[in-house]
């Protein structure tokens, strides 16, 4: 999270709060006299933006939607099937050995993402 793109998603948020506000503004025809009206719709207006917060961070931020502009990570969790090419020597035959089979198995989250790395070694 901490290479979230700040300037896109502070206009998201604040995109995300003013519709919010208005929509709150509306179904209760609550009317905006002074700050003190607008402060009560403002915080009938964060439950919502945290509702909203968790749907994102859950499953919305997986959308392609959301990548590159607000999500600067791809979304790349599953299983994968590979190989490794080391550049090792044996020291005892001078040989290389070739490509190691490799399954790697990504879970992942907004804020945190897991490897687990198998390496199929053939004898």
């Amino acid at each position: 999270m901490k290479n979230l793109k700040a300037k896109s998603f502070a206009y998201f948020l604040f995109a995300l709060f003013a519709i919010c506000f208005i929509g709150v503004a509306l179904v209760t025809g609550a009317e905006i006299t002074d700050i003190w009206s607008a402060l009560k719709i403002a915080y009938k207006t964060i439950p919502i933006l945290v509702i909203l917060w968790v749907g994102f961070v859950t499953y919305a931020w997986k959308w392609r939607i959301f990548q590159k502009w607000l999500v600067p990570f791809p979304y790349i969790e599953g299983t994968w099937q590979g190989s490794i090419q080391t550049t090792w020597k044996n020291p005892q035959t001078g040989e290389t050995p070739g490509p190691i089979p490799t399954i790697l198995t990504i879970k992942q989250s907004f804020t945190h993402i897991s490897l687990v790395v198998l390496c199929v070694q053939q004898r």
